[in-house]
């Protein structure tokens, strides 16, 4: 008979695995939807904050029309911060920018 303690895990798990998986399907609908063909997601990178923060930042690199742009996210963990990066480009909140070598103008 399992403990409370697993049963208390296998839930956890659970709902942290179904939340991935909407995240990742998310991310999957957006990137297969013909109102995002101009735009060519190049790259979906995942760090901790630099300055030891908590939290986790999400850079996504695209191609729109020829230009470079880069767009940032943040959340306190991994999947929220994934999630908020893709709603935020559904929704046409990123606010992206040029994409230039980090430290020049």
């Amino acid at each position: 008979m399992p403990s409370h303690t697993e049963d208390k895990y296998e839930r956890e798990f659970r709902r942290y695995a179904g939340r991935i998986g909407l995240v990742m399907m998310a991310l999957d609908e957006m990137m297969d939807a013909k109102e995002f063909d101009e735009m060519n997601i190049r790259e979906i990178r995942v760090k901790q904050n630099s300055d030891g923060s908590p939290g986790v930042l999400v850079v996504v690199k695209a191609v729109v029309e020829g230009r470079m742009l880069v767009g940032f996210s943040q959340g306190m963990t991994t999947s929220e911060a994934v999630s908020s990066a893709v709603e935020r480009i559904k929704n046409n909140s990123m606010k992206w920018r040029e994409d230039k070598p980090y430290g020049t103008v």
